[in-house]
Order: structure tokens, then C-alpha cells, then sequence
């Protein structure tokens, strides 16, 4: 029966090439748990048959047994495994999943089975692992993986647009707070159902007994990462505003460089990101790439106090009222995805100087700035005005030449940015 499959085009398409190919091949896949790397996997299975190894946490002996049972061969060790599998005369796909579960045995001897057989050798061998497990080990620069590998894929989350694919019945405004709570994660996209109402499927995913995400970044985090708590502490210290170096450091009582340690972790693995103003400010800005764990770390962590002393139905209220302010930070996310996507060959950003003046999305060209405010709301014409005068007094200050400006909401976002009306000049 086929999975089901969304988005992942172009990485199935790279994978096939690979796989057509008369050449050996070593891909690594790497991504958050969540992500869909089995999912792509599995459908390039359905078309390509092959071996697909699950490798689960048990010592390289029970691996082996599971390996001589699935090739129905005697696999004494691992170089008995690799040499059987890269002397093999015709093409065969084999995919070892979670492998960073065995890569400390592994990849060293990996290493050296290629050097001294890919040339002759027709393998397709996937690996798929976690981000910090993968990278920081095996295929970064002093890794035994590197230069190996012929294809390295990151899988992503889904983008807005995807995600308005995905929901394309649904209304602008309810497709943007779908994806402001849930992110770009297929996991959790496919947990939400679409008879329900948005406030039913948030009870019954984070609030319900037994409810799957209700502890989800705690178990996601330490599936990927040591230290959990002073991931979390961090995570929680952006969610309460606290931006920059200094003011994370100052939060959770770590030392700077230990700080900087882990926002850089939490970076790779695509749950934050460091912005810097595109008027070159020296002092960086965090803020969560990921939708769902800033929702999680602003409405559920926080709350998980009353919520386990059996106040959910106070919890869930307070949610209620807060959100909205949420919303509209999420959107103008949004807007700066959708504004980079559209504007080629645009310096696209966020804009923030040492006066105190902050622009949701700018984009740069030349002598040319175009200014975007973004409302989840409505606007008026006062909401017009102080953005003219705004734009008039950066771009002078940015020596502009020509400007245009733009107020974007959830009913005018598509439209505006067809550009083929000026709303706002």
C-alpha cells in the first residue's frame, strides 16, 4: 500500500538519479526526528525494491543477527558485512536507518571498505541519521565519512506554502494559525484533524490524556541532545523574549561561550536561527525557526505546572486569550518567507537599529528599498501613515534613491505580493 507523501519531490528525484546511476553510491540523509526521512525512504522503496535495516539500540552482535537474517547469510563481524555487501556484482539498495546508533563502530570501517571497493562496486548504500549525531561526527571535515559520500540530503521542515497546500479548503487566516502552532513537521501536520475545529484539535493533541505531543519537545530534545535542561532553559528564555547572547546568558546562568555552545546546536538542528538586522547591527537576535516548539515552550512548558495539577481547562483558557499577539508574530514570519521567495535577487530581512526603529521585512536592491509591515489583523489609514513616514525616514537614513511600501495582512498577502497592485505607496 503506498505511504502517504507529501512535498518531498525534489529529494526523491536526487535519490532516484543516485539509484539509476551504474556507480556506487553512499547518500546520507540527516534531519530532526519527525522530519520524514523514513517516509522519503520508504517511497523510494516502493519503486526501487531494496533492504531496509532498521538499527535499533542493542550491541553490534545483535545487529549482525539481524543483518545475516534479513540477507540470509552468516555475518561473523562487520567487515564480513561490508565486504559482502560492496562485492556484490549487481545493484543493491540498502538503507540503514537511525544509523548513528551504530556509527561509532561502523563508520570507520565504512570508511575503509570504500576507499578500497566503490570504484567496481554498484551499491546504493543510504544512511539516515539525526543532525547532530551525522554531522558533528561522521561527515563533517574530520569525520571518517567525508568526502565519502556522493549525495548529502538535509530534510527540511515544510515551508507556508506547503503547508497552504496541505489545507488549501481552510481559510488564509486559519492555515497560517495551523501552521504558527505546528510548524513544517509531517509528523505533526498529520496528526491534526481537519473535521475538527482548531481549538479541538489543540486540546486533544497537547491537553487530552495520552495526548501525543504533550511532552514532545522533552522527548524530541533528548532523543537528539545531552544536557536537556539547559537546552530547555534556553528555549525558554527566547520565548520570554530574552534575544540576544547576553541576555540568554544572563537568563539561564550560563557562561557566554557555553550559551553560544548551544544555541549553535539548536541552530543545526533547525530550531532556532540567529538573525542579524539588514542594516549590519553587530549584535545578533534569536528567534525560533521552528513554529511548534515555540508555541510548546510559550503555552505548554511554561504551564505544565497547572496543567499536571489538573487545571487544564485554565491552561487551555489562558491560551486563548493570549494567542492572538502569537499570531501575529507567526505571520510575520511568514510574510519574511514568502517576501525572500518572491523578490529574487532581493536582500531580504528584518530591520532593526540602535534608535529603536524595527521593520518586519525589508528588502534591499541596489538603491532600492521596499518596506513591509505585516498585520494579522486589519489595518487602517493610520497604520498607513506612521508606515510611510517609517520607510521615508530609513530609507533616507539608508540612502535610498526609490521606495515602496507595503502593509500585508492575511486576505491582501497573496495579492500584494503578486505585485501587480501597489496597495500601499
Amino acid at each position: 500500500m503506498s505511504i502517504q507523501f507529501i512535498d518531498r519531490e525534489g529529494e526523491l528525484k536526487v535519490l532516484e538519479e543516485s539509484i539509476k546511476s551504474d556507480r556506487a553510491s553512499l547518500i546520507v540523509i540527516f534531519g530532526r526526528r519527525r522530519i520524514g526521512k523514513t517516509t522519503l525512504i520508504l517511497k523510494l522503496l516502493e519503486k526501487y525494491p531494496g533492504y531496509y535495516i532498521y538499527v535499533e539500540k542493542l550491541p553490534i552482535k545483535k545487529l549482525l543477527e539481524k543483518l545475516s537474517t534479513t540477507f540470509k547469510e552468516s555475518f561473523a563481524s562487520l567487515d564480513s558485512f561490508l565486504e559482502f555487501i560492496f562485492k556484490k556484482r549487481e545493484k543493491i539498495i540498502i538503507v540503514l536507518d537511525e544509523y548513528q546508533r551504530s556509527a561509532r563502530q561502523l563508520s570507520q570501517k565504512l570508511q575503509y571498505y570504500w576507499d578500497l571497493f566503490s570504484a567496481s562496486s554498484k551499491l546504493k548504500l543510504i544512511l539516515l541519521g539525526s543532525t547532530v549525531g551525522m554531522i558533528e561526527r561522521d561527515i563533517s571535515y574530520t569525520g571518517p565519512l567525508y568526502g565519502r559520500a556522493t549525495k548529502i540530503i538535509k530534510l527540511n521542515a515544510f515551508d507556508y506554502c506547503t503547508i497552504r497546500e496541505m489545507f488549501k479548503s481552510f481559510d488564509e487566516a486559519d492555515i497560517i494559525k495551523i501552521y504558527s502552532i505546528f510548524g513544517g513537521t509531517p509528523y505533526y501536520l498529520l496528526l491534526y484533524d481537519k473535521k475538527k475545529s482548531l481549538e479541538e484539535n489543540i486540546w486533544e493533541l497537547f491537553f487530552e490524556r495520552g495526548a501525543p505531543l504533550y511532552e514532545e519537545v522533552e522527548r524530541l530534545l533528548s532523543y537528539e541532545l545531552r544536557d536537556l535542561a539547559r537546552y530547555l532553559s534556553i528555549l525558554e528564555a527566547i520565548s520570554l523574549g530574552k534575544l540576544t547572547l547576553k541576555e540568554i546568558s544572563d537568563y539561564t546562568k550560563l557562561e557566554r561561550f557555553q550559551t553560544r555552545k548551544y544555541l549553535y546546536v539548536l541552530e543545526r538542528i533547525g530550531v532556532i536561527k540567529k538573525e542579524l538586522s539588514i542594516a549590519k547591527s553587530k549584535v545578533p537576535r534569536y528567534a525560533f525557526e521552528d513554529n511548534f516548539f515555540e508555541f510548546y515552550m510559550r503555552f505548554i512548558s511554561k504551564n505544565k505546572e497547572f496543567i499536571e495539577s489538573n487545571q487544564k481547562e485554565f491552561v487551555f483558557g489562558e491560551i486563548k486569550k493570549q494567542i492572538y499577539g502569537y499570531y501575529g508574530r507567526s505571520f510575520e514570519k511568514i510574510c519574511l518567507q514568502l517576501i525572500s521567495k518572491k523578490l529574487k535577487g532581493y536582500k531580504v530581512g528584518k530591520y532593526w537599529d540602535n534608535e529603536g526603529n524595527e521593520i518586519d521585512a525589508l528588502a534591499i536592491r541596489n538603491r532600492e528599498a521596499i518596506f513591509f509591515e505585516c498585520k494579522f489583523g486589519k489595518f487602517d489609514k493610520r497604520d498607513e501613515k506612521i508606515l510611510e513616514e517609517k520607510a521615508k525616514d530609513i530609507g533616507k537614513k539608508l540612502k535610498m534613491e526609490r521606495m515602496s511600501w507595503y502593509l500585508l495582512t492575511p486576505k491582501n498577502l497573496f495579492k500584494t505580493l503578486s505585485f501587480k497592485k501597489k496597495i500601499v505607496r
